[in-house]
């Protein structure tokens, strides 16, 4: 089974040793002081020349940051520490859409789940981060400095105390492996289709970055009629994977389709030859 051998090949090459977490591309750093008084904007871009290209490509500095979640239509829900201009400073590109729901809105999510982590962790640069957002003096001057650059909505905001990360901050990031979208006490668990155990399905699967798919990735898992589903189950009750399977066999497509996928000792990353056998299927067995 396909499935299992995604599986199978997360574990081997530990991707999975942190399931809380995942390597993404984060484009901009705001350098805070410990008051939470603005400092700087980092921008961590760089230019890739790949061979047979006219034009070299455009690429930001990989960080190990919570892993990112599913955000369906027009709907206010933050990811954790790392997050884009509209959620971290309430602002939107220049000419981009207006949104149904305002930006006060985006922006007081993502410092409320600051705040709740907050009251379960002491953390200098989780304490800074929340005074820079509850400023509306030096967070204005972190939004005007990046609405004067090209900036795109996608791409990944931080923040940095005297060089420590908050996606680094070893308090934070233990606090955040405790906590799990998949806690409702209402769901029934289900025997799992790859690992067989029974076990809470995860009720959202993370998106892929597939070729020819919409830019912002899409589920491999996912219900979205009626007619697909039957025998009283709903939406990916249908097909149920529990969450450490979810990540694992994600975690393994994004590392055959990656050629930049990081290595998870922070050595470099997997040689692009392995990736391709991999696509083929030659090593999935």
């Amino acid at each position: 089974m396909i499935l299992e051998s995604l599986r199978a090949l997360a574990e081997r090459e530990r991707l999975v040793d942190q399931p809380a977490f995942q390597s993404v591309p984060v484009r901009w750093i705001v350098d805070l002081d410990e008051q939470g008084q603005f400092r700087t904007l980092t921008d961590t871009a760089y230019t890739v020349q790949e061979e047979g290209k006219r034009k070299p490509r455009l690429e930001f500095k990989r960080m190990s940051v919570p892993r990112r979640t599913v955000r369906p239509g027009q709907v206010t829900k933050p990811e954790f520490l790392v997050d884009n201009a509209q959620y971290v400073l309430g602002i939107q590109p220049e000419g981009a859409d207006a949104k149904k729901i305002p930006m006060e809105t985006y922006r007081r999510s993502f410092l409320d789940l600051l705040l709740k982590a907050k009251a379960g962790v002491n953390s200098p640069v989780l304490n800074a981060a929340i005074a820079f957002l509850e400023n509306d003096e030096q967070r204005g001057k972190a939004a005007a400095d990046l609405q004067t650059r090209r900036f795109a909505s996608n791409e990944w905001i931080t923040f940095r105390l005297r060089g420590d990360f908050l996606h680094e901050s070893s308090a934070v990031r233990n606090w955040w492996a405790t906590q799990s979208e998949d806690t409702d006490g209402e769901v029934e668990e289900r025997q799992c289709l790859i690992c067989g155990q029974f076990k809470v399905p995860a009720r959202l699967h993370d998106s892929l970055k597939l070729p020819g798919a919409v830019t912002s990735g899409v589920p491999l898992i996912s219900f979205n009629e009626r007619a697909f589903e039957k025998h009283g189950l709903s939406g990916n009750e249908n097909a149920p994977v529990c969450r450490a399977c979810m990540v694992a066999y994600v975690n393994a497509l994004r590392r055959c389709l990656d050629d930049k996928f990081p290595h998870p000792d922070g050595s470099g990353t997997f040689p692009y030859a392995t990736i391709q056998a991999r696509q083929t299927g030659a090593h999935l067995h």
